[in-house]
């Protein structure tokens, strides 16, 4: 047997031989157990409200928690039972003395009542107990009722007391009632399975009612009566004491057990109960289990033995955070690394990274050649230019307005010019001096422009005009927030043409029902964006073509990196990518903190998300300018849901044009897809101009089409009853 500390530290397998015993360091483990233990050291409840109803269901339930517990009908059993033979002896000395004259008849039928009726009360009133919520619910305020009659009875009982009450002729002989409040409050304490405070509640309204019974009777100032006071005092006292000890040492127990079996439990069986809202994404719920670790592993360092393992462990905190922010920016699924220390020979190494890792696009720690000024440094050197060949002198004036009022006209603009996208591409060229910062020939831009809304179809909504109005709500994101001060010429040019690119050819039709029709462009993207996979490759198409490449003269690296931003905001507008897109980024800004906007990759994300946001932007416009693209938009689904009735398929949701209840699918379309999107955005700019006309404006919009579904299906009801009157008028006169 191992006789000390020391000598059981020297048989652990915990420590390595020759390893010096001193330098473990030993914790106050039950200390630190009280600390951590989530409860009022006064009332012993727990904090949380929860683990209340959790700590009870503990005590009465079986573990399946769809029944009582066999221990719990076994101390029911065991209280009742006693309470039964208090009652049945208290009978019996009450007869006894009675036929010995030494009791009065009316002490007698007191003593009978009491004793026959507080048995059969409890029993009968158990019944109403016996659904085990209810039981669960209610059984420590009967318990506590109960008891507060049981030591009324048992008080009153008393000869002098009872004699005061009753006048008649005195008593010459007194149960022994004190027993039975000893007997009895030690069982209670077990049905009410060690409650601190409701023994204290019931064993402090006892002594009340004694000490006040006691008073009131003059014939109890006596030495015998004062002695059976202050045993029932202290035994009372005792009871209390011990209980609160026991009710804290078992607390403590289903504390530690609560809190293993939770640690066993992922964040993915529990997303729900952890997450707020309905849509996430693996990686923030792998970031909530790597959180969750490390809770764990802080409370471990807390409660530990050995001063090394604490050390090892809040390394491991530090590691797993690390592991934690590379979830967060995705790169641990496609980053390679081969690690310098690696013998491997250097044209090895060359050769791999150009065949067999993904080309990097990363900002290299050298400016580029060119000299490149923020949008917020170059907004100011404007050269204005005259529409007047199209006869209109407003239009200069309003095309002025672009990205600074956020209910841009765009279809002023279309209906004065027929143009649209190559107006605003010219404008903007012109305007920031960009063809100056690219060394390209106006004509060039121009031409590029045309050839770009040339490339946009007739469609009811995915047209020029939709192109257009995306790069003024883009631009409004941009100039209205810090954006502005981070965002080079070159980063400006590529969110100009993926905005005014980012749908040209569009065919009006969804990705998905171009992939179950295989249509063949899905078959030539592989079934992955394929829309926006199109809208990507037909704009560089145009940049390669003679007379249209306005990035011709750029260096590579410049090249590289404007292609590669471009790819990435257009891909970014997949709203079958919705919920991947907004979790990756709400992971990034909202759960990690860790966005910086310097990091090129990072900077792709963020002006992906601008792009995004623009794409649905109408949806935050004035109800105008909201409601006639609202309507476009469905127009363009009705059209697909015309295609599929044709094709025999089934008709996508909200494209059949009988069946659509407008009202109802723009107001979830806002709620689950835009509101959240706008959150998250407007919570990254921190921008009070973007929140007060962007998404409180979405607000209102939601408002709007909710009165208008909610008036919608007044009137279908109204419709219904007028049906059902006329119908049982037409019965009734046949």
């Amino acid at each position: 047997m191992i006789s000390n500390r020391s000598e059981y530290l020297k048989n652990s397998p915990m420590v390595e031989e020759g390893e010096d015993i001193r330098k473990y360091t030993m914790v106050n483990f039950e200390e630190a157990e009280k600390l951590n233990l989530p409860v009022d050291p006064n009332l012993l409840k727990f904090y949380e409200k929860g683990m209340n109803t959790a700590y009870t269901k503990y005590q009465y339930f079986e573990k399946s928690e769809k029944a009582l517990s066999d221990e719990l009908y076994g101390k029911l059993w065991i209280f009742h039972l006693n309470l039964t033979l208090i009652c049945i002896c208290y009978i019996i000395f009450s007869l006894i003395t009675y036929f010995n004259n030494n009791l009065s008849q009316k002490h007698l039928i007191f003593h009978l009542t009491c004793s026959i009726g507080l048995p059969i009360l409890s029993l009968a009133l158990l019944p109403f107990l016996k659904t085990p919520e209810v039981f669960v619910k209610y059984v420590r305020q009967f318990y506590v009722g109960l008891s507060l009659l049981v030591y009324t009875y048992f008080i009153i009982g008393n000869k002098h007391i009872l004699n005061s009450i009753i006048n008649t002729e005195h008593s010459n002989y007194a149960l022994p009632m004190n027993l039975g409040i000893i007997t009895y409050t030690i069982t209670l304490r077990y049905v009410l399975f060690h409650n601190f405070l409701g023994i204290l509640i019931v064993t402090i309204c006892m002594l009340s009612a004694y000490i006040t019974a006691t008073l009131a009777s003059p014939q109890a100032y006596n030495f015998s009566n004062f002695n059976e006071f202050f045993v029932v005092l202290i035994f009372s006292v005792l009871q209390v004491i011990d209980t609160q000890h026991t009710e804290y040492h078992f607390k403590k127990i289903f504390w530690m057990q609560f809190r293993n079996e939770r640690s066993y439990k992922t964040s993915i069986t529990n997303r729900d109960e952890d997450i707020e809202g309905v849509f996430h994404t693996e990686t923030e719920l792998l970031i909530q289990a790597c959180d969750k670790i490390k809770k764990t592993l802080k409370h471990a360092c807390s409660v530990i033995i050995f001063k090394d393992i604490k050390d090892s462990l809040k390394v491991a905190q530090v590691e797993l955070e690390h592991v934690k922010q590379k979830i967060g920016k995705a790169g641990y699924l496609k980053e390679v690394k081969i690690e310098p220390q690696v013998d491997i020979d250097p044209e090895d190494k060359e050769f791999i990274s150009q065949n067999y890792l993904e080309v990097s696009y990363v900002t290299p720690p050298e400016r580029s050649a060119m000299t490149e000024l923020t949008l917020f440094e170059f907004t100011d050197r404007t050269q204005t230019f005259p529409f007047s060949h199209y006869g209109i002198d407003k239009l200069e004036s309003v095309l002025s307005q672009l990205g600074k009022n956020w209910s841009f006209d765009i279809w002023f603009v279309h209906d004065s010019t027929g143009q649209s996208v190559s107006i605003l591409g010219k404008y903007l060229f012109e305007k920031w001096q960009l063809n100056t910062y690219l060394n390209a020939e106006s004509s060039s831009t121009n031409d590029f422009f045309e050839k770009l809304e040339a490339g946009y179809h007739k469609n009811p909504y995915h047209n020029a005009c939709h192109a257009a109005d995306v790069l003024h709500t883009q631009l409004f994101f941009i100039s209205q927030s810090n954006l502005a001060k981070s965002l080079t010429q070159i980063d400006i040019i590529a969110c100009i043409i993926s905005a005014l690119g980012h749908d040209i050819g569009h065919l009006a039709l969804t990705n998905r029902f171009l992939i179950n029709n295989r249509d063949k462009i899905a078959l030539r993207y592989n079934d992955s964006s394929v829309l926006e996979s199109m809208h990507s490759a037909k704009t560089f198409k145009l940049l390669s073509t003679d007379g249209l490449n306005i990035l011709k003269n750029l260096t590579n690296d410049d090249w590289m990196k404007i292609r590669k931003t471009i790819i990435e905001m257009i891909l970014e507008t997949d709203m079958s990518r919705h919920f991947e897109i907004l979790g990756k980024f709400r992971t990034r800004v909202q759960t990690l903190s860790n966005m910086d906007i310097s990091i090129f990759e990072d900077k792709c994300q963020v002006l992906g998300m601008a792009l995004k946001c623009a794409d649905i932007g109408h949806s935050a416009k004035d109800y105008d300018l909201h409601e006639k693209w609202s309507m476009l938009v469905c127009e363009e689904f009705f059209r697909q849901g015309d295609l599929e009735k044709e094709r025999g398929q089934t008709v996508s949701m909200y494209c059949d044009r009988v069946t659509t209840d407008i009202p109802k699918s723009q107001a979830g379309f806002i709620k689950n897809i835009c509101l959240p999107l706008y959150e998250i955005w407007s919570f990254y700019l921190k921008s009070e101009t973007v929140n007060k006309f962007a998404l409180e404006q979405l607000k209102k919009n939601l408002e709007f089409w909710s009165q208008k579904k909610k008036r919608r299906a007044t009137v279908k009801i109204d419709e219904r009853t007028l049906k059902a009157e006329a119908l049982k008028r037409i019965q009734s006169s046949k």
